[in-house]
């Protein structure tokens, strides 16, 4: 009984030994994505991310043959692959990219054979640089994928194993522009005691400045530092030419019922999430027009903003970090209102590579929250509750 549990044993370890290879890899263009696809027999754990210098997907599997022979159709982004096996006993493939990719998502499908299914979506250089390294699926690998091939050197070299070093890489700190709405002869809106909105916005954006400068991961920066009035396209050029990872405008509005108070974060839609918001949007665009200019005739670079609306990577991420943002306003015990995220057409939102949101604070129609708002303690709060959003969204 026990040779033949031995006999039996020793037959399934043979089969899974000869099964563990990747009997091909076909890559095909779908209207929204690239999908990647490697048939395989054998163990089912994997890793993937996206790597640079060079760019390329890197692929991590429990040690397989790489068997696929001629099986291989390529598509954009992809013309080559590099298949090896690693010290770690893992196969690594590389497949270098030539244009600006990420993985979406990757899964497993269980059959005749197993098949590894990578679906990648283009991106900005931004989002890019923002998913580097992000690691989907159940493998983990031990060693630094980015120095494996050093430690195979110094291996074949030294004739023993050696141990890996790597210098850590300089993060690049994310610019963010943050922009204190109204100013000058545009007051924004005025609550009953006489406090402007204007008044409001810009100690809140030097303190979310501050806030962020001081932790020295963000390199902020104010469209204005006095009480002066800027254009609304203009502080879209501004953060473009900052080159501005994100940008980030300070507002705090007035509505109808002077009740309602609360902090609620905005991204950009051609269609208002209620009618209140529409009217918001609408005041505010406004601003342009007491300076004589009309916004939807004056700037050719705004014609083409508009235009480039359609970008949306840039929209998503808008929403990613509005998400994010509402998060963190209630995480400080900062009150918001129902359904805080909300979407409208505001004109300073319309960069067409920079991802966006407009905050409202709360509402100067309140006369106490127009009062808080104007106190440091509530804009420190607000800064910190920014601060701990953002590191969020690009996973300090």
């Amino acid at each position: 009984m026990i040779s033949r549990l031995i006999f039996i044993s020793l037959m399934f370890f043979n089969f899974s030994a000869f099964s563990a290879e990747i009997k091909a890899l076909r890559i095909g263009q779908h209207p929204d994505k690239v999908r990647v696809v490697f048939d395989m027999n054998g163990e089912m754990d994997f890793q993937v991310r996206i790597a640079d210098n060079p760019r390329r997907l890197v692929v991590h599997l429990p040690s397989k043959t790489w068997n696929a022979g001629g099986d291989v159709i390529f598509a954009k982004p992809f013309q080559s692959i590099d298949h090896q096996k690693t010290i770690t006993g893992l196969t690594q493939l590389s497949l270098p990219l030539t244009s600006l990719y990420t993985v979406q998502s990757a899964f497993m499908i269980a059959g005749q054979p197993n098949r590894l299914v990578i679906d990648m979506t283009p991106v900005t250089d931004i989002e890019f640089k923002r998913q580097l390294n992000k690691i989907h699926g159940p493998l983990v690998v031990n060693s630094q994928p980015d120095v494996l091939g050093d430690l195979i050197s110094s291996f074949n070299k030294n004739g023993d194993t050696p141990y890996p070093s790597q210098k850590p890489k300089k993060r690049i700190k994310p610019i963010i522009v943050i922009d204190a709405g109204h100013g000058g002869k545009d007051p924004g809106a005025i609550s009953k005691g006489g406090i402007k909105e204007k008044n409001i916005t810009l100690p809140m954006a030097k303190m979310i400045a501050k806030t962020l400068n001081q932790s020295g991961r963000y390199t902020a920066k104010l469209t204005r530092s006095d009480d002066r009035y800027i254009k609304l396209y203009n502080r879209v050029k501004i953060a473009r030419k900052a080159k501005a990872n994100l940008f980030i405008s300070i507002h705090a509005d007035s509505v109808g019922n002077s009740r309602t108070r609360g902090a609620s974060v905005y991204t950009l839609s051609n269609t208002a999430s209620d009618k209140q918001t529409e009217k918001m949007a609408a005041r505010e665009n406004q601003a342009d027009l007491i300076g004589g200019i009309d916004l939807n005739i004056e700037d050719k670079d705004v014609s083409a903003i508009l235009i480039d609306l359609s970008m949306r990577e840039t929209m998503n991420q808008s929403k990613t970090l509005a998400n994010n943002v509402v998060g963190g306003l209630r995480g400080e015990g900062v009150k918001t209102l129902k359904g805080p995220h909300r979407y409208a057409g505001f004109a300073v939102l319309k960069a067409p590579d920079v991802p966006s949101i407009l905050i409202e604070t709360g509402f100067v129609s309140n006369e106490s929250q127009a009062r808080q708002l104007l106190t440091p303690a509530h804009q420190k709060r607000i800064a910190k509750s920014l601060m701990k959003s953002l590191d969020k969204y690009f996973e300090f």
